[in-house]
């Protein structure tokens, strides 16, 4: 008699006995069919938690060959397709089979991007799905019959329904192809000195506020003739598009023409999309970062001299600390920590930047001189934030007209069309120069490296909640991170206090860096090597974790308010 065989007798068995007993089905089983079903965690309560359970499938069940996972890119594409099918087999086969969550399956759902996840997981000869079991009883008492449906006919049926079939195929090596491409799009262009890339056809705009999917009846992109290159990719004819060089770009025109559209599409260019959603080719550098001003951020031992010196009553700003910061000098602070992450594009929006950081025009200068002023704008230090340390800037300006004296290329949108206007921003400087002075301020040295001590992370109870996507709760503290828009998936957040309860147990050292982390989570991101990375940082097997960049991890970590970092 096959274990799994023994595992529904057991489940009849129970019929009628209290939930506690659900805890002896823990184990792994394996199906006459040849997959495995891991059974790892047993909910305590019909409306605790629900059981996570594993299912490990062949490939050959599945008609999915060796062509299909040959390199990183065709696994990811592999995994987040069957992911996405699992998903919706999940969902026809839940049922309301008792109390609580009784006769529910569910599973982490990939949205409009394709990113590693580590409920999806492909190796040489198998694929593991991870998913959740809400095991069905009536009150507290075990409903045996509906436990059999679950695990002797639901789970047996989806995964013969995971079997791809010929239209799957096909779909598959489209989702392949699609992330091939954006690939091969996105060597070009760290090969060719670009940061950015928006391909013609693209349909930038979405569905609603609370909808990523692609608006339909939006406008299809078109580049300028002089910011069009063509690009050569694996699977089908070049692509072509507007490609944006290192160094300083202006995206400006009317209110609601389409300025933060392009540039929210850009911040999300550093993910993968899935084909149709308008966006598959709109890819950006993957050392992007999204920038703006944060009242009332935490900041811990940050060297702003760059851009604030001189505060009144002599407060130190080379190892500057705040629990409160302002706009300008949470700004600030935000840059240089992502200088020192190793962000090589910022992305602003004026709407969203505090106003004196950015500029002093020339009638402030006149009124209040440099010396009773200790902020240095950014309009002041961005150039040297290319010349000195590589990092780019794309920014939104409506207002700003002084920016155009120092940009190397400028983009109007109108009426969600996109024109080069660098030409003739250069030809209004000439005309209409500013009268603003640049002010005289030393050369922007490097920032002192700044380290996390690892204790201040550490937490008796290291428990984490998601409840949106620009606020996480790690332990008691709630960490906020409002208008940073590079986060897709609640999972990448989970991840993220997984890695801070890591760095707080010490599996990083005592004191650590961001930018050391950028190897370690880039095998995740680029690769998925989920068990080489969870065994290295002492994570059990995660069944909603998704990648996540150096990046993105320090931005959390930053604003945590219990931190304390060292130089």
């Amino acid at each position: 008699m096959s274990k799994y065989t023994q595992l529904i007798r057991m489940l009849k068995s129970m019929d009628g006995k209290s939930y506690k007993a659900y805890k002896d089905i823990r184990g792994e089983y394996k199906h006459e069919q040849g997959f495995m079903l891991f059974i790892d965690h047993v909910q305590g309560d019909p409306f605790a938690s629900p059981s996570k359970v594993t299912v490990q499938i062949p490939l050959a069940m599945l008609n999915i060959n060796e062509d299909m996972n040959e390199n990183p890119r065709r696994k990811l594409a592999l995994e987040d397709f069957m992911l996405r099918k699992f998903a919706k087999l999940l969902k026809q086969y839940s049922k309301n089979l008792g109390t609580g969550g009784s006769g529910r399956f569910s599973t982490d759902v990939p949205g409009q991007e394709i990113i590693f996840r580590s409920n999806s997981v492909v190796k040489s000869d198998y694929i593991q799905l991870r998913f959740y079991m809400g095991l069905p009883a009536f009150g507290r008492r075990i409903n045996g019959k509906g436990a059999v449906f679950m695990f002797n006919e639901a789970i047996p049926s989806i995964v013969r329904e995971l079997a791809l079939t010929k239209t799957d195929v096909r779909e598959l090596w489209e989702h392949i192809y699609v992330v091939e491409n954006a690939y091969a799009i996105r060597k070009y262009l760290e090969e060719h000195g670009y940061v950015a890339f928006v391909a013609d056809g693209s349909l930038l705009p979405r569905e609603s506020g609370v909808s990523d999917k692609p608006l339909v009846s939006g406008i299809p992109f078109q580049s300028p003739e002089s910011l069009r290159i063509t690009i050569p990719v694996p699977h089908g004819e070049s692509v072509s598009g507007m490609a944006i060089k290192k160094g300083i770009t202006l995206i400006t025109g009317g209110g609601f023409h389409g300025k933060s559209t392009l540039l929210s599409a850009i911040a999300k260019g550093i993910f993968y999309h899935i084909p149709g959603d308008g966006r598959e080719y709109v890819v950006t550098t993957y050392d992007t970062l999204r920038v703006r001003a944060e009242d009332g951020r935490k900041v811990e031992k940050v060297d702003i001299s760059m851009f604030i010196n001189g505060l009144p009553g002599g407060k130190d700003t080379v190892h500057f600390s705040t629990d409160n910061a302002s706009g300008s000098t949470s700004q600030a602070a935000s840059i240089i920590e992502a200088i020192q992450a190793g962000a090589k594009l910022l992305l602003m929006d004026e709407d969203t930047c505090a106003t004196n950081f950015m500029v002093r025009d020339y009638r402030m200068q006149r009124l209040i001189p440099k010396k009773y002023e200790p902020i240095t704008p950014l309009i002041d230090r961005i150039q040297e934030l290319y010349d000195k340390f590589g990092v780019s800037t794309i920014m939104v300006v409506g207002g700003l007209g002084d920016f155009l004296d120092i940009a190397d290329t400028v983009i109007v949108m109108e009426y969600y069309e996109p024109y080069d206007f660098t030409d003739k921003a250069r030809q209004i400087v000439k005309e209409y120069p500013s009268q603003r002075i640049k002010e005289e301020v030393p050369p922007a040295k490097e920032p002192l490296k700044r380290f996390w001590i690892s204790k201040s992370l550490s937490v008796s109870k290291p428990k984490v909640k998601v409840p949106s996507l620009d606020k996480v709760i790690y332990g008691k503290e709630e960490i906020t991170f409002y208008g940073y828009d590079m986060f897709n998936t609640y999972s990448q957040l989970q991840f993220i206090g997984g890695l801070m309860q890591a760095i707080g147990n010490g599996k990083f050292g005592t004191l650590v860096d961001p930018l050391e982390l950028k190897d370690i989570l880039k095998k995740v991101w680029d690769e998925g090597l989920w068990d080489e990375i969870l065994s290295h940082i002492g994570l059990k097997k995660a069944y909603s974790f998704a990648a996540v960049r150096h990046l993105d991890l320090a931005v959390v970590i930053n604003r945590y308010r219990r931190l304390k970092a060292s130089e």
